[in-house]
């Protein structure tokens, strides 16, 4: 049995919350409440929505949030067990003193009436407050493979390297290879029988694994990421002049990201690299409690 509603609740309100500044202006106020119970392993959430007003979101260009607590007035935990600190999404332009972020939880008990307690923090992501929270890489066009280092990403314990589509299909025909090499090496001392066994399964495995990485088109950008502690807010890609290049979406695995473009990026084009900083951020703390439910 599955029960879904959708109420709206936006008389709840958390007063002002204080963050990295003494008299940080933004506001949480509970939207919508979208709760599907249901008996099944599958489709079982809880989502709130948090509408977030004040004067610190203007110029405010990242929010993400990350709960650290979430109990119904039964005592259920309604953490979800893969819940760790979340990306960055984007806040719109268009509304520069209001945005919303939407937290997503494990369904209550059905005996519940409420979510006793929620609670976490906002991080907002202002980098006009710090120049050094946004890094750029000039002259794009035509580079095979860029190594990114600025000191902001290195504080930050960014790795990143840019790819075109063509070197990076190199790169990881050049792993597998070395891959394959090294497993058929360890094969064959195992034994003959064991080894041929081994080395053909591993060869295999490798194959499907690096043939499964050749992502994108022939326009296509291949990133790849270490970012350990969630830091990345925004890459953006500009042209000569600075205005915005439409692209076709962003793919990822693992640590890699593809971005597909329909053309090749133009000469002069640049990459906006936006990198949360002490100095650009402010941390909403999250307490919200007796929120009802559906």
């Amino acid at each position: 049995m599955k029960m879904a509603v959708l109420v709206g609740v936006g008389a709840v309100l958390a007063m002002v919350a204080w963050g990295s500044e003494p008299t940080t202006d933004v506001r949480v106020q509970v939207g919508d409440v979208k709760d599907s119970r249901t008996t099944g392993k599958y489709f079982a959430n809880l989502e709130i929505e948090l509408k977030l007003m004040g004067d610190d979101l203007d110029g405010a260009k990242g929010l993400r949030c990350t709960v650290t607590k979430a109990v119904d007035d039964t005592g259920r935990n309604l953490l979800r067990e893969e819940q760790e600190k979340s990306s960055f999404s984007d806040i719109s332009d268009n509304n520069s003193n209001q945005t919303q972020v939407t937290v997503k939880l494990r369904n209550p008990s059905r005996k519940a009436a409420t979510v006793k307690e929620l609670a976490g923090e906002i991080d907002v992501f202002r980098p006009g407050k710090d120049p050094a929270s946004m890094v750029m890489v000039t002259n794009l066009a035509g580079r095979p493979k860029i190594v990114v280092s600025h000191p902001s990403l290195t504080a930050a314990q960014i790795q990143m390297t840019v790819l075109s589509k063509a070197q990076s299909d190199a790169d990881l025909q050049a792993e597998a290879k070395a891959a394959e090499a090294k497993a058929k090496a360890g094969a064959e001392n195992a034994g003959e029988d064991m080894g041929k066994a081994l080395a053909d399964g591993l060869g295999k495995a490798f194959a499907g694994m690096f043939g499964g990485g050749m992502m994108g088109g022939k326009n296509s950008v291949i990133m790849r990421i270490e970012d350990p502690q969630s830091k990345l807010v925004k890459v953006e890609f500009l042209d000569a002049s600075g205005k915005a290049i439409r692209g076709n979406g962003m793919s990822w695995r693992s640590n890699v990201r593809c971005y597909d473009f329909s053309e090749p990026l133009p000469q002069g084009a640049q990459l906006r690299i936006n990198v949360a900083t002490p100095n650009s951020m402010v941390t909403v703390p999250l307490m919200l409690k007796d929120l009802a439910l559906p």
